[in-house]
């Protein structure tokens, strides 16, 4: 997986089971299983089993995605389990991201992330004459993977 690198320990994991078309309004999602630091938390999908927000991009773009949860704060790696072409359900891990990494390693993770380290150059180069790479090594993981590249690279806008 890309985001290996960028992992240094998972401490828990939720499996979903995603019932109807994803694509639909009405597909839902009902945990199957729990293990580690999710033992005894609970889901959102307890109360209300509809498949939205970023559960529902992952289960329809079928991508490995990481995020911080906008609710709990909590650093989770989406895994989409597909079958026949469809997302039959989900495996969200909850994760520790390493602070930082060098800037070679995360250049590296961000070159396989959803191609998320040119998105990133591309951004900083439409005001910089320059991208300087050492600066990946100074910027959290977790912020590099999932804040918005225009937020991004203001980092590197000269003062």
């Amino acid at each position: 997986m890309t985001l290996d690198a960028a992992v240094e320990e998972v401490t828990g994991f939720t499996r979903y089971r995603i019932e109807g078309d994803p694509k639909a309004p009405n597909a839902t999602v009902h945990v199957v299983d729990r293990g580690g630091v999710t033992v005894g938390l609970t889901s959102r999908t307890d109360s209300d089993p509809r498949l939205t927000g970023t559960k529902h991009r992952v289960a329809d773009q079928r991508q490995v995605t990481a995020v911080r949860g906008r609710r709990d704060e909590r650093t989770i790696v989406i895994v989409p389990e597909v079958k026949h072409n469809q997302t039959v359900g989900l495996t969200l891990l909850h994760v520790r991201f390493a602070d930082r990494l060098a800037a070679a390693p995360m250049r590296a993770v961000l070159e396989g992330y959803h191609g998320r380290y040119s998105a990133i150059v591309d951004a900083v180069t439409e005001t910089e004459s320059t991208f300087d790479e050492a600066l990946l090594g100074s910027i959290d993981v977790i912020d590099l993977l999932t804040e918005p590249v225009y937020v991004l690279a203001d980092r590197w806008r000269s003062r």
